[in-house]
């Protein structure tokens, strides 16, 4: 369902993004959402396990680029 959700922000505000590519637009969008979702909301997590911020970062990137490559494909 995230993933359903993620793809229908992206695709209403893709030409609104900074970022001459899909990939770079998506990881612009995805580091939003990491910040807001990621790091604002799960800060008792992060001052247990330091090392979730570079994991969930590492996979919202992963994410990113996954997206942006599907929006070329399939747009």
């Amino acid at each position: 369902i995230g993933g359903i959700i993620i793809g229908l922000i992206f695709a209403a505000l893709y030409n609104k993004l900074p970022g001459n590519t899909s990939i770079k637009k998506a990881a612009i969008l995805l580091l939003i959402i990491w910040i807001i979702f990621g790091v604002l909301l799960n800060y008792s997590v992060i001052l247990v396990m330091p090392w979730y911020i570079v994991v969930s970062l590492v996979l919202y990137l992963i994410w990113a680029a996954l997206l942006g490559k599907f929006w070329d494909i399939f747009k």
